[in-house]
């Protein structure tokens, strides 16, 4: 890999590098994805990772070396999500906030826009993932402000997660980008419901952990009555027990709407089926009416505001890259 390219994927090792050059070519590898390395030249150092890039624009970077110090540089004007999965050795996070200890299965997270420190002391494996504001879409709110934290991952839904990212750390090696547009979605899904469940602050920066706990569960609601014609702040609020006025104002405390939360959903899961083999036989239409849109026109215009493109360049796009790439 030359200096200053990053390739959709790839690897590296240290052992393929000369020995004054190791920990140099290693500490590059690793600015491409704004992090920075405490490893030195001594006897029986290492250092190896394999990374891959999604169409969206998530990073997925395994790393298995020996102990050092990796930190996280401040990404300033880029929102988003850093994940760190604990695969194996003795580790601590360091931020701000204090200092934790990271037990294999725990996942690290924080916002792109904050610095954070592993600190390894033993030899480690580590599975990292960075996504960005455009890819979370609105489905985590307030990003500039979550504050560096770590979810156990031994049960509840952080299990889950923990599971899926474990799977494909293991399998990162066999993947094609084309083929993480579906991991792409429910890793999303899974992300929101663990941050949301940790009551964390970052999450609803005025609210309490009451009204972060409702505006998970509507959040939940929304995602499974997607398709529904009648979704509604009214109906929400009814099936939640609460006031149509309560809804707006949780979406409010979280700097976004219920309609352009609702807009952004939808369009996220007609982009997702616009590409996938198993809609193939669906038109844009019937697709753009399968989430809740009436209006094949106004879905265009909301589509090429979302993402740039109109629906049907995009799957022509995305099409032609999947027969380039077979």
């Amino acid at each position: 890999m030359r200096s200053g390219m990053l390739a959709t994927s790839s690897h590296f090792t240290t052992e393929g590098c000369p020995e004054n050059r190791r920990v140099i070519a290693w500490k590059d590898v690793l600015a491409h994805f704004s992090l920075c390395s405490s490893l030195e030249d001594s006897e029986g150092t290492h250092a190896s990772a394999r990374w891959i890039v999604s169409p969206l624009g998530i990073s997925f970077l395994r790393i298995s070396a020996s102990p050092q110090e990796l930190s996280g540089i401040s990404q300033s004007g880029k929102d988003g999500i850093w994940l760190a999965l604990h695969l194996e050795g003795r580790a601590r996070l360091r931020a701000d906030s204090g200092e934790m200890p990271i037990a294999p299965g725990d996942i690290a997270y924080g916002s792109l826009n904050a610095s954070f420190d592993i600190c390894c002391r033993s030899n480690f494996r580590q599975f990292i993932v960075k996504i960005p504001h455009a890819a979370l879409d609105t489905r985590l709110v307030s990003l500039s402000t979550l504050p560096i934290g770590c979810i156990p991952g031994r049960s509840g839904c952080a299990h889950v997660l923990a599971g899926m990212l474990g799977s494909i750390a293991e399998t990162i090696d066999k993947l094609e980008p084309e083929q993480l547009r579906p991991i792409e979605l429910a890793l999303t899904e899974l992300l929101a419901t663990c941050i949301f469940s940790q009551g964390s602050e970052g999450g609803l920066p005025s609210a309490t952990s009451t009204q972060r706990a409702m505006l998970n569960r509507i959040c939940q609601l929304i995602e499974a009555r997607l398709g529904a014609d009648d979704l509604s702040p009214d109906s929400v609020a009814e099936a939640e027990g609460v006031s149509p006025r309560y809804v707006h104002k949780l979406f409010e405390n979280a700097g976004q709407t219920f309609a352009h939360y609702l807009r952004c959903r939808r369009l996220e899961r007609c982009r997702a089926e616009l590409v996938h083999q198993l809609y193939a036989h669906l038109s844009i239409t019937e697709i753009c009416f399968r989430w809740g849109f009436n209006d094949s026109s106004h879905f265009s215009h909301a589509f090429r505001g979302q993402y740039g493109v109109s629906p049907r360049d995009y799957r022509k796009t995305m099409r032609a890259q999947e027969e380039g790439s077979r």
